[in-house]
């Protein structure tokens, strides 16, 4: 037992000298890098939202909404459709999909998606298996906007897909050009 103690006292020892090596530009190179991965596995998601499927099926009658009353600032939105499915037997959907700002019709579209191809979306949402990218679409920040999204599919009701969601990335602020002038 007096063994074990001592072995433990060692050990504590050891590892309070380490600590007391750990000069203070290490510390804080140390904490820059923690933050620095940190804030690199953060995204600028402005808005995020999930509908939940009947579990009996999606019914192509069935148009999922997603009201978006408020946004940050005027720009153009990276937009996103995520799915969370659950013995979904296609290989692809297919989407009607409707954002509408203001009433004014922005993007009115059908669109095809591939699983095969699909980036997965757990690093983005770790409700979604899949993460789409739909388009970047200008949205201002006092309008009322809604996206409307119901499926296309031959099978109704849809069976296999238990939540829709959508993401909207904020727009990325780009450095203004600088125009270089020489007067000689």
């Amino acid at each position: 037992m007096a063994a074990i103690k001592g072995k433990n006292k060692n050990v504590r020892r050891a590892i309070m000298k380490r600590k007391a090596n750990l000069t203070t530009p290490h510390k804080s190179l140390l904490i820059l890098l923690m933050l620095a991965a940190l804030s690199s596995c953060m995204s600028d998601v402005s808005y995020m939202a999930f509908r939940t499927i009947n579990p009996k099926g999606w019914c192509q009658a069935d148009t999922l909404t997603y009201s978006i009353d408020s946004l940050e600032r005027s720009g153009a939105y990276g937009m996103y459709l995520l799915l969370h499915t659950e013995g979904y037997s296609y290989a692809n959907i297919a989407l009607n999909i409707i954002v509408t700002q203001d009433s004014v019709v922005l993007l009115d579209t059908v669109a095809r998606y591939d699983f095969s191809v699909s980036s997965a979306a757990h690093s983005v949402a770790r409700r979604a298996d899949y993460a789409f990218p739909l388009c970047d679409v200008e949205l201002c920040d006092s309008s009322s906007t809604v996206m409307s999204i119901s499926h296309l599919m031959s099978d109704d009701p849809l069976k296999g897909i238990r939540e829709v969601g959508i993401r909207l990335e904020a727009p990325i602020h780009k450095p203004q050009e600088i125009e270089w002038r020489v007067s000689w």
